[in-house]
Formats: C-alpha cells, sequence, structure tokens
C-alpha cells in the first residue's frame, strides 16, 4: 500500500509557488495536502476543496455540488475518478466532470455521494485524516479512530434510468397543465416550471439540469431543485427541455420537453395606449 500524499511530496519543489498560494487561499484552515500522478496539488479545508495545477489555482465547494463544505482527505483512483472525505460523506467525481471543472471552475458537476445507507460513518470528528491507494485499487480513509474502505471496481450502480415527469406550469400566480402548445396571456411576467426526476432508490439524489430554449444559451444546473423561474419573458415560441439523473449519476438524456409560447399584447391595445396619450 502507497501513500499519494507522502509519495508525491517531492513534487513540491518542482512547483516552488505552489505550497505558499495553497495556503494563503482564502478558504479556511488546510487539513491536508496531496498531489495527483499529474502533479496537480490538492488541499482540503472548511469550506471545500483546493486546486493547483500549471500556475492555476481554483475552489471547488458547495455551489460547484458539494454535499457540505467541510472535506478532509482526497485521493484519485486507477480510473482517475477523484475522491474526496467529507464530513457528511464520501464524494466521487468523474474524471470527465473533474476536467470540465477545470475548464470552468463555475461549473456544478455531476457527483456521487456515499452516506450512512451505504455504509459511511459520517459526521464523526477526523483527527489527522488521510487517504491511501493499495495495490489492488481499493481505497483507505484513516483517522486516529475510524478506517474506512472502498472499492471502486466493485460498487453497485442503480442502473435505472429514472424517468422525468413535467408536473405543472404556473404563470403569475395561475396554474396550467403541461401540456403542448401551452399559450400563456400577454404580458406574464413570471413563469414557474416543477418537474420531477422519479426514483426509489435515494430520490434525495436525484438532480437535473433544464434549459428554456429561445432564452438559455446553455443548460442550467439547479441540483436537487425542483422547479425552475423565469421573468419578464418575450413574446414568442420557447421549449422548456429537464433532463435528470439517478443517485449513480445515469442521466435521462431524453427528459421531458413543454412547447409553450407567450402571446404578443393586441395593436388594438397599444394604438389606445398610444392615442389616450396624444389626446391627454
Amino acid at each position: 500500500m502507497q501513500s499519494l500524499r507522502l509519495s508525491k511530496r517531492a513534487q513540491a519543489r518542482t512547483q516552488p509557488n505552489a505550497l505558499l498560494r495553497l495556503r494563503r487561499a482564502k478558504v479556511g484552515g488546510i487539513f491536508n495536502m496531496s498531489f495527483d500522478s499529474d502533479g496537480t496539488l490538492w488541499g482540503t479545508a472548511n469550506s471545500g476543496v483546493v486546486g493547483y495545477r500549471n500556475g492555476n489555482l481554483q475552489f471547488f465547494n458547495e455551489r460547484n455540488g458539494l454535499p457540505c463544505p467541510s472535506t478532509y482527505a482526497t485521493i484519485s483512483d486507477l480510473h482517475n475518478d477523484f475522491w474526496i472525505l467529507t464530513q457528511c460523506g464520501l464524494v466521487r467525481i468523474k474524471s470527465s466532470e473533474l476536467k470540465r471543472w477545470w475548464e470552468n471552475p463555475e461549473s456544478r458537476l455531476q457527483i456521487s455521494t456515499f452516506t450512512a445507507i451505504d455504509g459511511f460513518r459520517s459526521r464523526i470528528p477526523y483527527s489527522h485524516p488521510a487517504a491511501v491507494r493499495g495495490s489492488d485499487g481499493k481505497i483507505w480513509f484513516h483517522n486516529r479512530n475510524v478506517v474506512m474502505m472502498i472499492d471502486p471496481d466493485h460498487l453497485d450502480g442503480n442502473t435505472v434510468v429514472p424517468p422525468v415527469h413535467l408536473e405543472q406550469v404556473i404563470a403569475d400566480r395561475r396554474t396550467y397543465q403541461a401540456q403542448s402548445n401551452l399559450r400563456l396571456p400577454p404580458r406574464t411576467h413570471q413563469v414557474e416550471f416543477d418537474h420531477a426526476g422519479l426514483s426509489i432508490v435515494e430520490p434525495s439524489k436525484v438532480l437535473s439540469r433544464y434549459m428554456l430554449e429561445g432564452y438559455d444559451t446553455q443548460w442550467q444546473e439547479p441540483g436537487a431543485r425542483r422547479s425552475a423561474f423565469y421573468n419578464d419573458l418575450k413574446p414568442g415560441t420557447y421549449t422548456f427541455r429537464v433532463i435528470a439523473s439517478n443517485n449513480s449519476g445515469l442521466w435521462n438524456q431524453e427528459g421531458a420537453s413543454l412547447e409553450f409560447s407567450i402571446a404578443p399584447a393586441s395593436i388594438k391595445r397599444i394604438c389606445f395606449a398610444r392615442c389616450a396619450v396624444q389626446f391627454s
């Protein structure tokens, strides 16, 4: 068994400013520091995880999808997936998602969290936490009191794609059925879409993404929130799309969609308003 935290310490000599910058990052106290095989330096703190690579310093926290802010140790597995020991669970981030975060530090990532229901002992005090990876690929997390092990190659995943359902549309406090070709009245100010990804296995871990075609330029990532809100949309035709993933990160890419339109204000009303101004 070999500790990456110790075996990569010598890499700090090739990045003389890495440790200094990491310590100066405004993230609270640093619990642990470790190197990845590619030379990335990671630091765990009270408010998230700090990464330093090729002179670039980035911060990963609840905004990006962490289930809680306090982190204690990090390590990569043999597939280059990234594991984070946190106060409320053990987090796995796929290498593709981690790459997306390096490209855009504001990204909200798809993560897998292992909690008490999976056998993880959470919310226990961590003193001198560490993470090591065995030659067989198993990952061990330990402190002075507890040792926990996970085998990334033998995890029972949820292979059931979650159905996605659009429940209703609320426009200016009036409720509409989520039916195709919905027509909303002129001067609609606020539109709300209530939706759900359905799973009987850990429904609290179901995540969603949505996009309003004709308005959004990219997918919105609300996490576990089940509503989408838009204000002051212009008259026209739109399509609302929503997709969802289950607790194992399996996405229903087809999802659900709804085409709707907002009617323009009537020409007669506009003319009447202008004439009223002229003769006043």
